[in-house]
């Protein structure tokens, strides 16, 4: 049997229909009856510089407009920064990463996130809050991978070594702009006749809505700076809203990716808007 003591899960104690006690029906499963999925964990570990002069939020600033598009690119996180790995293996050998792997047998995830943390950038002892699952079926070529997002922010700095799969690991600067696909009243309660949500959190609205506060979709760029590596990676998604009240969600879709591992890009914008929300 996978585990030793399976009493809590007795339920009543009676026997199915085919007469089978809970341990002789463990003793008879074949859990590789269906082809399972690997499940692996991937870490965005965010550094903040500065925080003593500029508030949390500030980090996640949301810049938008021509003033922006139309000038030198500015770091609109303010001082944000976000450890990536460089891929020794295939797949995306390398390319950039969140560090990450594969979650052992008898592991819970957030040990596992922990453990390949550590084992990819040296990184210990950090408080690791679970953000998101990916999972379509297409985003590993190896096999069906379905990945937990974990992630962290840091207010000092830490000793970074890149090892076990890592062939590279280093901070970046993160670049990051939404902008509305969509303008005008289209989309907010006043233009549809819907009520607006009472009691819904600040951070829950923005994280629900695009940027203008309109529902629809946003288009979204990313760029991650390594200046003294000489190291640029740019991504493009575009972000589209659906549901409303308590079932609304965001759907990212990746456009173009230059050096960014899978779908690791959206990946980072996600958790950046999130942050960005929720202040």
């Amino acid at each position: 049997m996978f585990l030793d003591d399976v009493s809590r899960f007795a339920g009543t104690g009676q026997k199915n229909e085919q007469g089978q006690t809970l341990e002789e029906f463990l003793e008879a499963y074949n859990p590789k009856k269906y082809d399972c999925p690997s499940n692996t964990v991937d870490i965005a570990v965010f550094r903040r510089q500065g925080l003593h002069e500029t508030k949390s939020r500030d980090h996640f600033v949301q810049l938008t407009g021509p003033e922006v598009r139309n000038t030198e690119s500015r770091n609109v996180s303010n001082g944000l920064q976000l450890l990536m790995i460089r891929r020794r293996n295939h797949p995306n050998i390398g390319f950039w990463a969140l560090p990450g792997g594969f979650v052992d047998l008898k592991e819970n995830l957030e040990d596992a996130a922990a453990r390949e943390l550590q084992e990819e950038t040296g990184v210990t002892g950090v408080c690791l809050k679970q953000h998101g699952t990916w999972g379509d079926y297409d985003r590993d070529p190896r096999w069906r991978v379905i990945t937990t997002l974990y992630f962290t922010i840091l207010d000092e700095d830490v000793p970074v070594r890149a090892g076990d799969d890592a062939a590279d690991a280093g901070w970046f600067d993160v670049y990051f702009e939404e902008i509305p696909e969509i303008s005008g009243t289209q989309g907010t309660p006043e233009a549809s006749g819907r009520p607006e949500t009472p009691g819904t959190s600040r951070a829950a609205e923005a994280y629900g809505t695009s940027a203008d506060g309109n529902a629809g979709c946003t288009r979204m760029q990313l760029r991650l700076e390594n200046k003294s590596a000489g190291i640029c990676l740019e991504a493009e998604a575009v972000c589209r809203y659906s549901g409303e009240g308590p079932l609304r969600q965001h759907h990212l879709t990746m456009e173009s990716c230059s050096g960014i591992a899978g779908d690791h890009a959206l990946m980072i914008m996600d958790v950046v808007k999130y942050c960005r929300a929720a202040g």
